[in-house]
């Protein structure tokens, strides 16, 4: 558990990440609205049920980037929580400990929702050439995968907390 000392010191911290994650989320989800409405106006079939190369190609992209998304990130923490057990030896409550987990998680964060994000944004591309439903799928599924990973202010200081006793076990 925190103590108000190390939340108050991520109170402004946690709105931020959850801005970037608002940024590479949304972002996806504009360029996906975007496309549909480009190729609704350019008078092409919305949906065409052929998955042709870029699709084919997209959607291996998708697969291929989901396991690095969530392995990525595993390592970042691993190496975040590593230091901190060896930076805060003992001075665990101080409100740097905690602020340095934090960056750990952000940073996590960050790889993982650009790696999903790369994904999509090549997804789209080839909806916008070859107008395959299979990339709007995958599309959707790398947005879903984006959405449960939602930093939301309670989520975070759970993460942080639970970096922190990580990290005071890895001492011992």
């Amino acid at each position: 558990m925190l103590t108000d000392e190390q939340t108050s010191a991520l109170d402004q911290r946690k709105w931020v990440m959850l801005i970037i994650f608002g940024a590479l989320f949304f972002g996806v989800l504009v360029f996906s609205v975007v496309s549909l409405i480009v190729r609704i106006n350019g008078g092409e079939e919305v949906f065409n049920m052929e998955v042709g190369f870029i699709a084919k190609l997209g959607i291996a992209f998708a697969c291929l980037v989901l396991i690095p998304s969530f392995v990525v990130p595993v390592f970042v923490r691993r190496s975040t929580m590593k230091e901190v057990s060896k930076k805060f030896v003992g001075r665990f409550a101080e409100p740097g400990a905690a602020a340095h987990c934090f960056a750990g998680i952000q940073t996590s964060m960050i790889v993982g929702l650009a790696l999903l994000e790369g994904a999509a944004f090549f997804n789209l591309i080839g909806y916008l050439i070859e107008g395959s439903v299979g990339n709007i799928f995958a599309v959707a599924v790398l947005l879903m995968v984006m959405f449960i990973r939602i930093p939301l202010p309670g989520r975070v200081e759970q993460w942080v907390s639970n970096m922190l006793d990580d990290a005071k076990l890895e001492k011992k």
